[in-house]
C-alpha cells in the first residue's frame, strides 16, 4: 500500500494505493525455481562434458599406443 499527502483546493488529503502482489511473488517464485534447475542442468552439462573429454583424451591414447 501507498500513501500520499495531495494539495487539494487549499486543503491536504490522503491518498491510498494498494494493490495485490500475490501474482508477482509466485512468478517470483517461478522464476527462482527455473534458475536453480537452469544452475542443475548446466552442471549436470559441464560434468558430462567433462566424461567426454576425458574418455575422448583416453580413447586417443589408447590409439596412438
Amino acid at each position: 500500500m501507498t500513501l500520499m499527502r495531495v494539495s487539494f483546493a487549499g486543503d491536504y488529503i490522503v491518498a491510498a494505493y494498494a494493490r495485490d502482489l500475490r501474482a508477482q511473488k509466485q512468478m517470483l517464485a517461478e522464476l527462482m525455481r527455473l534458475q536453480t534447475d537452469l544452475e542443475d542442468a548446466l552442471h549436470e552439462a559441464r560434468a558430462a562434458n567433462e566424461s567426454k573429454s576425458k574418455f575422448l583424451a583416453i580413447m586417443s591414447h589408447e590409439m596412438r599406443t
